[in-house]
């Protein structure tokens, strides 16, 4: 198997998640794009955009490891 392979196709979705999250925001590459390369409905890769966007992150660091959680926004709806 070719190495770059585990990187070109995710294996779970935890991985696809970040590969489309990276096309979209790092390589620039339009949304209907990365929805399609990824498995994604054009819909889907919208709304994973934009709870990218609307996250928070706790980040922890030491010697051997680095964890990111993310945790979503509350959103007022009756907010304008």
């Amino acid at each position: 198997m070719d190495p770059a392979q585990a990187f070109l196709v995710p294996q779970n979705s935890t991985h696809r998640q970040y590969e489309a999250l990276r096309a979209y925001f790092v390589d620039h590459l339009p949304g209907p794009e990365v929805a399609q390369r990824f498995g994604y409905e054009v819909a889907k890769s919208r709304h994973l955009f934009q709870d990218f966007i609307d996250a928070t992150a706790a980040i922890a660091i030491d010697e051997h490891d680095i964890w990111v959680q993310f945790q979503k926004r509350a959103h007022n709806l009756w907010q304008k």
